[in-house]
């Protein structure tokens, strides 16, 4: 069984983000932008409760856990509800258990949403496992193109057809891959903040560190990490963009948003498939679309990376409480009062994620 410490992300030397970076690089499973200390050293510069447990086998680091305290003994990942794979960042060769994580960073629970599902040790807190869809890029895009339509999926056929039109009736289109218009970070986050209001979601750029969170991130241009902003015009009129993140042969979908007047001509998903052009030129492979069964998500994946949401409860007592909230919560779903319960949980909602984002 390895030795755990726990450190503040200052006291990250040269030394442990190199052997962070080459464990991290060693295993396909955490190839994602969320797994890089680059972007944990991100999180920390804008949030005070960042912390990184460090596996050791005889004084050697062998594995890293990045993590969020957020108080009453309670772990959440780093960047709390932005993070979309999580997880302990080693070989499974390296031995630990959960209790024993836990406990070296002293707490007594830890929630999740997007844990990397191979991980053994988590396995028996799994709540949940679901896919994160992703397009398979290696081969470059048109053999992508080509394995979607061999699969009967019309998506990129319907999409090319719309490009055309959009280009010949009001166009032209235009394609920025890599812009750095401030312009267009500010638009993203009016866009983002109306979609928030209009569907009743939690405006989550409503906390000052999620923008600067952003804005740093976008400005981080490491050979191994950086920040991506794309964005289509039509003529000169902004008409869609895209914030994602890249870390060596993997990126990462994260905020898209489009103008709602074009909706029906799918601006996001045009400028989506542009993005998968050029990246697959760059080196890209994995062009990850993030958690969700969307229907363009669906129709456009080449595959899905297993995520697991579930949580590890020490406590008994908390345990106990909590088992019966979900156990009530589940025969409320399936219920007839499931319409009538939505009123409270709506109602509860904006403080869990006041919480979640404070």
């Amino acid at each position: 069984m390895c030795e755990i410490r726990t450190i503040e992300p200052r006291q990250l030397t040269p030394e442990l983000i190199a052997a962070w970076s080459t464990i991290q690089q060693s295993l396909p499973a955490f190839g994602s932008p969320y797994f890089r200390p680059e972007f944990t050293q991100q999180v920390a510069r804008v949030r005070s409760d960042v912390r990184i447990a460090v596996l050791e086998q005889q004084g050697q680091p062998v594995g890293f856990f990045p993590y969020q305290y957020s108080g009453m003994g309670v772990l959440v990942p780093v960047g709390g509800k932005f993070s979309d794979y999580h997880g302990v960042i080693a070989p499974p060769e390296v031995e630990w258990t959960a209790s024993q994580l836990l406990a070296a960073c002293g707490a007594s629970a830890w929630r999740f949403d997007h844990l990397v599902a191979e991980q053994q040790p988590f396995a028996r807190y799994h709540g949940n496992v679901a896919g994160s869809p992703y397009l398979y890029l290696a081969d470059g895009y048109e053999a992508y193109e080509q394995e979607r339509k061999s699969s009967g999926s019309k998506e990129l056929t319907k999409l090319a057809r719309k490009k055309r039109k959009l280009d010949r009736e009001e166009g032209p289109l235009r394609f920025e891959y890599d812009t750095r218009d401030p312009q267009v970070f500010e638009t993203l986050l009016a866009w983002k903040r109306d979609q928030y209001e209009r569907t009743g979601l939690t405006d989550v750029f409503q906390f000052p560190w999620t923008t600067e969170l952003l804005q740093n991130i976008w400005d981080c241009r490491e050979p191994d990490f950086s920040g991506l902003m794309s964005a289509l015009y039509l003529g000169d009129r902004l008409i869609a963009m895209h914030f994602g993140m890249r870390s060596g042969p993997i990126m990462h979908s994260w905020f898209p948003a489009y103008d709602r007047e074009f909706y029906k001509a799918s601006p996001g998903l045009i400028l989506l498939t542009e993005i998968a052009k050029v990246a697959s030129d760059q080196g890209v492979t994995i062009f990850d679309l993030g958690k969700g069964d969307a229907e363009y998500k669906t129709n456009l994946k080449s595959g899905d990376f297993m995520v697991a949401e579930g949580e590890i409860e020490l406590r008994p007592m908390a345990r106990l409480l909590r088992n019966g909230y979900r156990a009530s919560r589940d025969w409320i779903k399936a219920s007839p009062l499931r319409g009538p319960a939505q009123i409270p949980w709506r109602m509860i909602r904006p403080l869990r994620d006041w919480m979640a984002f404070r």
